[in-house]
């Protein structure tokens, strides 16, 4: 019987069985081998079903996401992180980001082939020998002075729409021309700032003679763009359009409700694509850094709110939309949290003497918050009389004067002796 158990074991080795599972299912199928052995086969052939189709699942969610990348890159990377959808988005970006900076190169390099082997036009300049003048060696992409063509002499005009616009949909480019026009001319859509030759893509622009349009299709990294009419034989611009924005068209808004002290996220995707793992995040107004949020809940359709507690310290702050992962593209106007530490000294009936403590502008337990007991004639914050640890934001801590005197208390956080709060001078009288 044991021979039995070890061949079990090596055929479903992705079971897990031990003996005495086997034991269980031989004793459910009257000690058949061969029947039991059919029951753990239907058994493995079921979860491999449901594992597949569970995979299957993760590869077409990341696949809406990551059009661009292949299917065999997907899944080496949900490989590598276990299946795990959440942990694979990460890279998958990075190799979205390579796979676009490798095919900008290569078309950079494309379009400075084509524009090397194109013949140039002969434009009618009244001078027989235009077309034999040859390009200085330092600009080979420039035309010469003497073509009435050139950049200088002419001014494009060019518009986008829409001006917001999802990862995958259509850019309309039209587009005007002053002057003598190629149809080697070509409109470039580059990230804003970037320079001519950074295009992301192009398009010639056709044989319409002095005004026109094209279609582009929006890239698939998010952020802002711009169309650039280049003249052929020319990295110089001579029109350049509106800016344009790539990524869903959220309205995104702030509520503070002061009664519960819940903030309230509401959201309005007024146009883009569906984002299986959108959300949205809490921040400090001033926070820079995207992954340092305070707190977050998935933004996923149909729902338009969300509700947060809303921080104890006081302070500005903002709710932001995620498609996915920490790239935000829509900002909530901001909530102002109010609020101040207090302390407060009561005398009590056996000489004791109790601080009420309230501590809201910092974290008591992340802070090193402590409470000490002084004499108020003392300049030296060091020359403490009784001293405690707090640990709690609303607290209550009890004293017994040393002797009689004017004290008072003094609250400190983060390894300092400056005071953050001092409490108004009381008389405290020492009981035997």
């Amino acid at each position: 019987m044991s021979q039995y158990y070890k061949s079990i074991q090596k055929e479903f080795p992705e079971l897990g069985l031990t003996q005495s599972v086997i034991g269980d299912v031989l004793q459910a199928n009257n000690n058949n081998k061969d029947q039991a052995t059919q029951v753990l086969r239907k058994m493995r052939d079921d979860i491999n079903e449901a594992t597949h189709k569970e995979r299957e699942e993760k590869i077409k969610e990341l696949q809406e996401q990551f059009g661009l990348l292949s299917r065999e890159d997907i899944i080496a990377t949900l490989e590598g992180n276990n299946w795990d959808v959440d942990a694979a988005i990460a890279p998958l970006f990075l190799k979205l980001e390579s796979l676009m900076a490798a095919a900008s190169e290569q078309a950079a390099k494309r379009r400075e082939e084509e524009l090397k082997n194109q013949p140039r036009p002969e434009e009618d300049t009244g001078n027989m020998f235009i077309s034999s003048l040859k390009v200085p060696k330092e600009s080979p992409f420039s035309t010469s002075v003497v073509n009435t063509n050139s950049a200088e002499q002419r001014v494009a005009t060019v518009k986008a729409t829409p001006e917001i616009v999802d990862c995958g949909n259509t850019i309309t480019v039209e587009w005007e021309v002053s002057g003598k026009t190629s149809t080697s001319d070509w409109v470039g859509l580059f990230s804003i700032d970037q320079p001519n030759k950074s295009y992301v893509t192009y398009e010639w622009r056709g044989k319409e003679e002095n005004k026109g349009k094209i279609t582009f299709t929006a890239p698939s990294a998010f952020g802002v763009y711009e169309f650039r009419y280049i003249p052929y034989g020319s990295y110089e611009h001579i029109g350049i359009s509106n800016k344009i924005r790539v990524g869903p068209d959220v309205e995104l808004s702030a509520s503070l409700e002061k009664e519960t002290k819940k903030l309230h996220a509401k959201w309005n995707k007024k146009s883009g694509n569906n984002y299986s793992r959108a959300w949205v995040g809490l921040y400090d107004k001033n926070e820079p850094n995207n992954k340092r949020f305070i707190s977050w809940q998935y933004a996923l359709h149909p729902y338009t709110e969300a509700i947060f507690d809303a921080p104890v310290k006081p302070g500005d702050y903002e709710f932001r939309y995620f498609p996915y992962s920490y790239y935000d593209v829509a900002l909530s106007n901001s909530v102002t949290i109010e609020g101040k530490d207090t302390l407060e000294a009561i005398i009590e009936a056996d000489g004791c003497v109790t601080a009420k403590v309230s501590v809201v502008t910092v974290d008591p337990y992340y802070d090193g918050v402590w409470l000490g007991l002084y004499l108020a004639s003392e300049n030296n914050n060091k020359n403490l009389k009784r001293y405690k640890y707090i640990t709690e934001r609303v607290t209550s801590v009890t004293f017994r004067a040393p002797e009689d005197g004017d004290y008072e208390f003094r609250l400190f956080a983060k390894k300092s002796y400056d005071a953050m709060l001092v409490s108004k001078p009381f008389h405290a009288t020492k009981k035997n």
